[in-house]
């Protein structure tokens, strides 16, 4: 009998640890095996979005965004603010030039200490470029975590806490870069959120030896109902993906300008209607929109 009131007492401490480990989700990705992913694999079908060009609309490259029925480019080189309806029909532009170019100058630098955020459903989200943990944040500023990654081997166990002299800013990013180099494998950026996905960007560092020209870039979309996670550069079947992209419930958006519509001509998920808008493409254009819908 004390036996059995012994296993029935294991399987408590058990199923308790087990609630305990739930309490966030955890990621699991193989940094040294990326995937080989098909763009069929994730998505069902790409339809390709002509952005209407003329003299007061014409932009060579930028930040996409989306808000309910209009699409938003940010054009960094001339400072600019475009918007254009779900059709890509222009609607209007706003002039984007910061007014103190102070300010400019030292928002142009980023410190890793700094955290990134993102916005999801009414929560921030922080995360440090160089640890595996994403975190939310109460009223009184104190931490609870939202998801981990697990890198395996690559893992910042450790909780590192880094602190740096109060230098120029300048010193201070390029002494920073030195200490990702050497002590850090990842370097995590555009972190995204949406009902059923998770979207992070993964660089690659590799100490000082050099990575093969256009691997430093990974992509990280994890399927949440299943903590499914692909890990991979580019398409299998040589198809970029765009480090710029831009993630919704349904889709996600990239695009692509004259000088890249030759990569894409191949792809199987467009219809004729987007493959003949990418063949008519002019280098006098402004880039497309590709809106990448998800399997179902």
């Amino acid at each position: 009998m004390k036996g059995k009131w012994f296993c029935y007492l294991l399987l408590l401490v058990c199923w308790a640890c087990s609630e305990a480990e739930e309490k966030y989700p955890v990621y699991r990705v193989d940094f040294d095996h990326p995937d080989t992913v098909m763009p069929a694999d994730l998505f069902s079908k790409v339809e390709v979005i002509p952005l209407e060009t003329n003299d007061k609309s014409r932009f060579s490259s930028g930040e996409l965004g989306r808000k309910d029925d209009r699409y938003y480019i940010l054009d960094r080189q001339q400072q600019l603010f475009f918007c254009f309806d779900t059709t890509g029909k222009f609607k209007y532009v706003l002039d984007n030039k910061p007014k103190n170019k102070e300010k400019k100058k030292h928002l142009s630098v980023r410190s890793i200490l700094n955290p990134y955020s993102y916005y999801y459903q009414g929560k921030w989200y922080y995360y440090l470029t160089f640890r595996n943990i994403v975190y939310n944040k109460d009223a009184k500023g104190n931490q609870f975590i939202a998801y981990r990654w697990d890198f395996g081997k690559y893992n910042d166990d450790e909780e590192t806490r880094l602190s740096f002299p109060p230098l120029p800013i300048q010193v201070l990013a390029e002494i920073q870069k030195a200490w990702m180099k050497a002590n850090s494998a990842f370097a995590l950026t555009n972190a995204r959120q949406s009902d059923k996905y998770i979207y992070t960007l993964v660089e690659r560092i590799a100490g000082d030896s050099i990575l093969p020209e256009g691997l430093q870039f990974y992509h990280l979309l994890c399927y949440k109902p299943e903590k499914r996670c692909y890990y991979f550069n580019a398409f299998a079947d040589g198809i970029p993906l765009s480090t710029e992209l831009r993630l919704e419930n349904q889709y996600i958006l990239t695009m692509v300008s004259f000088a890249e519509k030759e990569k894409f001509l191949e792809l199987d998920l467009l219809d004729e209607e987007s493959r003949n808008i990418l063949v008519q493409l002019k280098e006098t254009d402004n880039p497309v929109i590709l809106k990448w819908w998800f399997k179902k």
